[in-house]
């Protein structure tokens, strides 16, 4: 069986950012209810989540368009 991953290492960086960050939200998500801070909640989802949402972006929207690129290029 072969497996063919064309995957730069830029996108493995931003993929390990990403799963930082998701266990950074959650831990801090849980932290806050735990300490009888829910209203932090809102400060952690704009910092932390924010960036998360922009490192999942770079994840997964380059691979996106790096294969779409590749789909066009064959076509030719």
């Amino acid at each position: 069986m072969k497996i063919n991953l064309d995957i730069k290492w830029y996108q493995w960086i931003f993929g390990m950012l990403s799963s930082a960050l998701a266990v950074l939200f959650v831990h801090d998500g849980f932290a806050t209810f735990t300490e009888q801070e829910p209203q932090a909640i809102g400060v952690i989802a704009l910092l932390v989540g924010g960036a998360l949402l922009t490192t999942l972006c770079l994840t997964f929207g380059l691979r996106w368009s790096i294969r779409k690129i590749g789909r066009n290029t064959n076509q030719k």
